[in-house]
């Protein structure tokens, strides 16, 4: 039958078929680029954050021996790109200084750990074993109901992976180690590198990745 087609029906026939796979590539591709693009600027958010929370934690400690209970209630407050930030730690691994652990310090340590905690995502305590940074994808669908629901998805690394059910991700949980540093031997008993606390912190982009998949 294709015999009896005209030249230019053939050619129709044969091109058409290649137009429509590297059309499809193409948006394919796309995709995945901006699900890399917004994973990115997820990370360096995530890291900015947390870099200059530290800064502030070890001014801080250096200067006035102490964290100021306001700025960690600001600092978690609702607003911008990052929600439920908060600062995990345990107080007996902070290994204070003798001199630093007076009765009301340290009820008070308690008691604001138990507070963090309490809400902090499952997977924050592996940070203080590994040290390592945790990222992991999850699904908010009081936010985002038209995301279908699934297990959180854990990535060990942003730049190697991207998550399979990232289209169906609301917002990713990040929790960055605060490693201890010379200056912060100063007050606590520790090597440097000693995971001290970390920042709990959650990014969503819910709204990106419907854009994401409306244009594709």
């Amino acid at each position: 039958m294709l015999r009896k087609l005209t030249l230019s029906k053939k050619v129709f026939f044969v091109l058409t078929p290649l137009f429509v796979l590297t059309f499809g590539a193409v948006v394919y591709i796309n995709y995945r680029f901006q699900e890399d693009q917004v994973l990115q600027q997820a990370q360096n958010a995530a890291n900015a954050e947390a870099s200059s929370i530290k800064k502030t934690l070890v001014y801080m400690m250096v200067k006035n021996q102490q964290v100021d209970d306001k700025y960690l209630t600001q600092i978690s407050e609702p607003g911008g790109d990052i929600e439920n930030l908060r600062i995990i730690f345990h107080a007996d691994s902070l290994h204070l200084l003798e001199e630093y652990q007076t009765a009301e310090r340290m009820k008070r340590l308690h008691e604001r750990e138990g507070s963090v905690m309490a809400s902090a995502h499952p997977a924050s305590q592996k940070v203080f074993a590994t040290g390592e940074p945790e990222w992991i994808m999850t699904c908010d669908v009081s936010k985002h109901p038209g995301l279908a629901k699934h297990d959180d998805y854990p990535l060990n690394s942003l730049k190697a992976e991207l998550p399979l059910k990232f289209w169906t991700c609301g917002k990713l949980n990040v929790v960055l180690p605060f490693q201890a540093e010379e200056r912060c031997q100063t007050c606590h008993d520790v090597p440097q590198g000693f995971v001290l606390g970390a920042a709990s912190m959650e990014i969503p982009f819910g709204g990106t990745i419907t854009a994401i998949r409306s244009n594709a």
